[in-house]
């Protein structure tokens, strides 16, 4: 008898990355039939991990360099004293009344404290036996398996890359700025292209997190040289695929609108990028996805690169379209489902290669559902509902072995509590 064949992909759900959540799905699924695992993000750090596990590669974050304020200015030489300071002696230093005499460590014991052992740390009361690389053992912790164990972005990591043979994925999160924001640049995204491309033959560039609409001006300015003769595939947001830089239709104009601009600037401002982008590269500045990441795909246009969604990026690294067409089943998941966002861009793009496939699409989501019949104009055969706005991998794993028990026997449930 031919085994039930199930593709899981996936994006965020809850706190799990899509190669988590898959992961924990496909470990619940697997007790009941064949399954594959293909991770998928529309950008951003999940992006990153997505694609190395992909590429079986490592995925490597990093945190914004954090600027030094400049420190006040010093009015030379003359040191005001604090009133009622003691006198300091001919170095410029206060003594310390009745210092207590120091230890062989250059320290002074507190009154009560404990004795130092030979490294000159206090132990600490009830503190478990450290080994030999100075580690304390984690009482009772649960064995980890490869997923939780995996080095995950954190808050404050604003860059990423993956780097394969020849190949190498950068992005990069920029602060948010207003919709209108003229001064803003891509130059930052320049210098970590520029840091990070070595001798990769191809480029890939994550757009998504830009929020400058310069045009990709700073970008050029940093990055041109060392871009130039290389393969570059930008990854933009599925709704800005076909949207050109400049016009009334244009990615600026959209900014313009947003923030509120007069027209007048508005009119000023597109033709001096539209006259820029012109002496980059005849006729990008009208061609589709120009106006996308703030007009920052214009860069990749000028270097004579190609763009392309992030889902569908991962799409044809994965072959997902073969695995769709082989399988009896496709699973999805996100963090939450409504009318006006339709489950996001990767929900989106799963149920359109299912429909394409002719396979029925589940999907898994946190929070309200949608009426079967709203599912149904979306690709989705049903949605089966998780309780947990940040289920485990536990949990997800149970969903996925309940669902697929159904499916394969022809009973699968309409939800999940």
């Amino acid at each position: 008898m031919k085994p039930f064949r199930v593709v899981v992909a996936t994006d965020r759900i809850g706190d799990l990355d899509s190669l988590a959540a898959g992961v924990a799905l496909a470990r619940g699924i697997a007790e009941h039939a064949q399954v594959a695992v293909v991770p998928l993000a529309a950008g951003g750090p999940d992006l990153a991990v997505a694609f190395a596990s992909l590429a079986g590669a490592e995925p490597v974050f990093e945190a914004r360099p954090q600027s030094v304020p400049d420190a006040p200015p010093q009015s030379g030489v003359d040191v005001q004293p604090v009133p009622e300071e003691p006198p300091r002696d001919e170095f410029g230093s206060q003594p310390v009344p009745e210092e207590p005499p120091r230890n062989e460590f250059g320290s002074q014991p507190v009154p009560g404290e404990p004795p130092r052992n030979e490294l000159g740390a206090q132990p600490v009361p009830g503190e478990l036996p450290r080994d030999e690389f100075g580690s304390q053992p984690v009482p009772e912790e649960p064995p980890r398996n490869e997923a939780a164990s995996r080095r995950a972005p954190a808050p404050d990591w604003d860059r990423w890359l993956v780097r394969t043979p020849g190949r190498v994925l950068l992005g990069l999160l920029q602060p948010a700025v207003p919709a209108w924001a003229p001064n803003a640049s891509t130059a930052d995204f320049g210098d970590w292209i520029a840091t990070n491309v070595r001798d990769a033959q191809e480029v890939i560039l994550d757009l998504t997190g830009l929020t400058a609409h310069d045009g990709g001006a700073g970008l050029l300015e940093r990055a041109r040289p060392c871009l130039e003769g290389r393969k570059v595939v930008g990854l933009v947001g599925a709704d800005e695929l076909t949207l050109p830089a400049t016009g009334i239709g244009g990615g600026l104009a959209r900014r313009a609108f947003a923030g509120r601009v007069d027209v007048a600037e508005l009119l000023r401002a597109d033709a001096a990028l539209a006259a820029w982008a012109e002496g980059l590269r005849e006729g990008i500045h009208v061609a589709p996805g120009g106006g996308a990441a703030g007009t920052a795909a214009l860069a990749v246009l000028a270097l004579g690169g190609d763009l392309t969604t992030a889902t569908q990026f991962c799409y044809q690294q994965a072959r997902l379209g073969d695995t769709i067409k082989a399988s009896d089943l496709v699973v999805t998941g996100c963090r939450e489902l409504s009318a006006l966002d339709r489950g996001g861009p990767v929900v989106s793009a799963v149920a359109g290669w299912a429909d394409t496939a002719q396979r029925p699409c589940v999907l898994f989501t946190t929070g309200p559902g949608l009426a079967r019949r709203e599912l149904r104009t979306m690709g989705i055969e049903a949605a089966h509902l998780i309780a947990s706005a940040r289920p485990s991998e536990a949990e997800l794993s149970r969903a996925g072995a309940r669902i697929a028990a159904g499916w394969v026997t022809g009973l699968a449930p309409a939800h999940l509590d």
